[in-house]
C-alpha cells in the first residue's frame, strides 16, 4: 500500500501588518498635509487676509468669530465649510502662511484692545479686565508667529514678524515683566536667522537695526553701560549693512544714531564708503547745526576719498550758501589742482567768478576750458554763450548759442537770448524770427510774447516812418 505524503503549506504574507498600518497613516499623514496646504490655502486662507485687510475689524465689540465672518457682503460662499469651522481649521493647519495670518490677526485684536475703554466679551470667554484680555491676544498672536516660524523656518518674513512682536510685547512691559536676557537673545536670534537668509535685501538688515536702536533707548540699556556699547555698536553695524543696500536709508539711520552721539568720527561710522553718502553727511551735519565745528575734519577726510566731487560738493556749496564766495573759489581751485580735466568743476568755478565775485574775465576764461574739454555739451556752450552776451560780445553769442540750437533744437532760452543779440546788433527781422521760435517753443512764456510784441511795435514804427507816406 503505498504511503501517503502530507504536505504542510506555509503562506507568509509580503506585507507584514504593522507595516501596513504604517503606510495608512502615512497616506492619512500626507492627504491631511496637502489637504490644508491646497485645499484650504485656495479657499481660506486669501478670504482670512481680506478680512484682515478690513480696517473696522474688532472695533464694534463683536464676538470673535462675528470679527472674523464681518458683514454679508465680506462673506463668500464658495467655501464648504462655515467661518467658524474655517477659522478652528486654520488653527490646526499645516500650512504657515494660515498660523502667519491669524498671528496678524491677533496682533490687531490687541492693538485694538488697548484703543478700549470698556471692557467686552469676546466670544465665550469673558475678561475680568482690558489686560486679560490684551495679554491672551499677545499669546495667541506669538504662538502663530512661532508656529509660522517652526512650519517654515526658510522664510526671513515670519522670523522678523515673530522677533518684531516680541520685541513689541518685551519692550511695552504691559504684564510687569522686567529686562530677562534670554528674551532678547530670542529676539536676537530671528533677527539674525532673517539676516542670513535673505542678506541681499536691506528689510532685514533695517527691521534689526531699528529695533537695537530702540532697545539702546530702554531704562535697562541706559543702565548698563557696556550692553548700550554692544547694541548700538550691533545696531550701526547693521543699519550700516542695510544703507549698503538702499542708500535712501542714510538719513533714517543717521537721525536715529544721532540720537546717541554728537561726536563726528562716531556718526561717520554709520556711513559707507560712498562718496555721494559723505556729501549727505555734510549737508546733514550743516542741516542740525554741526557743520562749523566739523568743516576741518571733513575737510582733511577728503583726501582720502579717490573719488572727491561730491565731498568738495559738499564744501562749496555751504561757503557759497554763507556768501562766502572767495573761500568758494579757492576750494574749487584746490579741487582742479587734484582733477584738472573736470568740466563741471570748471563750469561752476566760471560762474562763482562771473556772477558772484563780478570777475568776468576770468569766469569766461573758466568756461572756456570746460568748453574744450567738452565741446559737445549743450550745458556748457549755453552757459559760454550767456556770459559772452552779458559781456556784450554778441556776435560770438549768437554764433556760440547757434551751436547750442544745433545740438537741441528745443533751447527756447537759445532762441531768447539769440534774439536779444541780434536787437542789440540792430538786426531786428532777425531778432524777430529768433523770438518767434522762441514763443513756438515755449508759448507759455509771457516774457518772449513781450518781447515779441515790443519789437513788433517798434518794427511798425520804423516802417511807418521810413515809408513814402511819411516823408511826403
Amino acid at each position: 500500500m503505498p504511503l501517503k505524503m502530507k504536505y504542510t503549506v506555509s503562506i507568509n504574507p509580503h506585507i507584514k501588518p504593522y507595516l501596513l498600518t504604517s503606510l495608512v497613516l502615512a497616506f492619512t499623514f500626507f492627504f491631511y498635509y496637502f489637504f490644508n496646504f491646497f485645499f484650504l490655502r485656495n479657499t481660506t486662507y486669501q478670504q482670512l487676509v481680506n478680512l484682515l485687510q478690513e480696517p473696522n475689524i474688532s472695533q464694534n465689540g463683536a464676538n470673535e468669530n462675528e470679527d472674523i465672518a464681518g458683514s454679508d457682503e465680506n462673506k463668500t460662499t464658495e467655501s464648504p465649510l462655515p467661518i467658524e469651522g474655517i477659522f478652528n481649521t486654520l488653527k490646526n493647519s499645516c500650512n504657515a502662511e494660515h498660523h502667519f495670518a491669524l498671528a496678524q490677526y491677533y496682533d490687531r485684536l490687541s492693538i485694538n484692545t488697548m484703543e478700549r475703554e470698556t471692557l467686552v466679551d469676546i466670544g465665550t470667554d469673558v475678561f475680568t479686565s482690558l489686560q486679560d484680555s490684551q495679554a491672551y491676544y499677545e499669546s495667541e498672536a506669538l504662538n502663530h508667529f512661532q508656529r509660522a516660524v517652526i512650519l517654515n523656518p526658510l522664510s526671513s518674513k515670519y522670523h522678523i514678524s515673530f522677533a518684531e512682536f516680541l520685541g513689541h510685547i518685551y519692550e511695552e512691559r504691559q504684564h510687569e515683566e522686567k529686562y530677562n536676557p534670554q528674551i532678547k537673545e530670542i529676539i536676537m536670534h530671528h533677527f539674525e536667522a532673517a539676516t542670513r537668509l535673505d542678506n541681499k535685501w536691506d528689510h532685514p538688515f533695517r527691521t534689526y537695526g531699528n529695533w537695537l536702536f530702540s532697545f539702546a533707548e530702554s531704562e535697562e540699556a541706559c543702565n548698563n553701560t557696556d550692553l548700550l556699547k554692544q547694541t548700538i555698536d550691533l545696531g550701526v553695524f547693521m543699519y550700516k549693512e542695510a544703507i549698503k543696500r538702499n542708500n535712501a536709508l542714510f538719513l533714517e539711520a543717521m537721525e536715529k544714531y544721532n540720537t546717541f552721539t554728537n561726536n563726528y568720527d562716531e556718526l561717520k561710522k554709520i556711513i559707507p564708503e560712498v562718496p555721494d553718502l559723505y556729501y549727505s553727511f555734510a549737508k546733514y551735519l550743516q542741516k542740525i547745526d554741526l557743520w562749523e565745528i566739523n568743516e576741518d575734519n571733513f575737510y582733511h577726510d577728503i583726501q582720502s576719498h579717490t573719488d572727491r566731487f561730491p565731498l568738495y560738493r559738499a564744501v562749496v556749496e555751504y561757503l557759497c550758501q554763507k556768501n562766502r564766495f572767495a573761500a568758494g573759489v579757492h576750494v574749487l581751485k584746490e579741487y582742479l589742482e587734484y582733477a584738472p580735466d573736470d568740466a563741471n568743476t570748471h563750469l561752476w568755478l566760471g560762474n562763482v567768478l562771473f556772477y558772484n565775485l563780478h570777475n568776468k574775465e576770468e569766469g569766461i576764461r573758466e568756461i572756456e576750458i570746460a568748453v574744450k574739454l567738452r565741446p559737445e555739451d549743450i550745458n556748457i556752450l549755453f552757459s559760454y554763450g550767456k556770459m559772452l552776451f552779458l559781456s556784450e560780445e554778441y556776435k560770438k553769442s549768437i554764433e556760440t548759442l547757434k551751436c547750442v540750437i544745433s545740438g537741441d533744437a528745443k533751447r527756447h532760452d537759445a532762441y531768447f537770448l539769440i534774439a536779444q543779440s541780434y536787437e542789440r546788433l540792430l538786426k531786428m527781422r532777425a531778432a524777430e524770427e529768433a523770438y518767434e521760435n522762441a514763443v513756438s517753443l515755449n508759448p507759455n512764456s509771457t516774457e518772449y510774447k513781450k518781447h515779441l510784441a515790443r519789437l513788433r511795435i517798434e518794427l511798425k514804427i520804423i516802417s511807418h516812418e521810413t515809408s513814402p507816406a511819411s516823408s511826403q
